[in-house]
């Protein structure tokens, strides 16, 4: 939790010296308890209607990036971090032992090591302002395997939303937990290495969610549609 410090104006607009105060909290999707596949149902779904501009279904530049607790899954198994929409026009995961992006019907991808056990910041950035457009992975800052080269079209999704935890129908979610889910539609991080936000940075993004205790975008106050998940304060980036 970031401490503030003694306001100065009459209302949170005006004051000048303050620090936002955001709670430690996370987002924790649901495991399975029952052996009946409830963990089936546990995501997240954030519709572009809630962003303070534009969509999640764009052919520019784009940049996603969060935290999340990575944990072992075996080999073989793959969960959903984040589609974009339902039929996954593209998406991230972990696949056993790697963590891969992948575009659909688009041969090639990235392929690189699973972060150890713990909360890691992981980037996905889209560059079209390149002469060569490409696809960059970021993990806590350093840009993971090679840069995937792709000019476009993006596969247009059944819906403009993300799909965060689990991709479609009998896919399992993502049991873990997951914090500062950020989106802006431009390319944030450049080069091998970047610098990462602070967390009550909003400039320049379309949508921030801290899930302090709700799925509400910092930047326009709307909620999303979150399904079987709690919120977790034992455990924060």
């Amino acid at each position: 939790m970031i401490e503030g410090v003694e306001d100065t104006g009459a209302t949170p607009q005006g004051d000048d010296t303050a620090v936002v105060e955001i709670p430690c909290s996370s987002i924790k999707f649901l495991a399975d308890s029952s052996g009946e596949g409830a963990d089936l149902r546990s995501q997240l779904t954030i519709f572009n209607d809630v962003l303070s501009e534009g969509g999640f279904a764009v052919d520019s530049s784009f940049t996603l990036e969060f935290y999340t607790w990575f944990i072992d899954i075996g080999p073989g198994e793959t969960r959903t971090l984040v589609s974009l929409g339902q039929d996954m026009a593209w998406r991230l995961k972990v696949d056993g032992p790697e963590l891969v992006f992948e575009i659909r019907d688009h041969e090639e991808e990235i392929r690189v090591d699973v972060p150890a056990v713990g909360f890691h910041h992981i980037a996905l950035v889209y560059n079209a302002e390149l002469s060569v457009q490409q696809v960059s992975l970021y993990v806590d800052g350093t840009r993971e395997g090679e840069p995937l080269p792709f000019e476009g079209p993006w596969p247009a999704p059944e819906s403009d939303s993300l799909r965060v935890a689990r991709a479609g129908f009998g896919s399992p979610s993502w049991a873990s937990q997951m914090d500062q889910i950020r989106f802006s539609q431009s390319a944030r991080h450049t080069g091998l290495s970047t610098q990462i936000d602070d967390e009550t940075s909003l400039e320049g993004w379309q949508g921030v969610w801290h899930f302090s205790g709700d799925t509400v975008n910092a930047l326009t106050g709307k909620e999303s549609v979150a399904q079987d998940v709690e919120y977790d304060t034992t455990v924060c980036p």
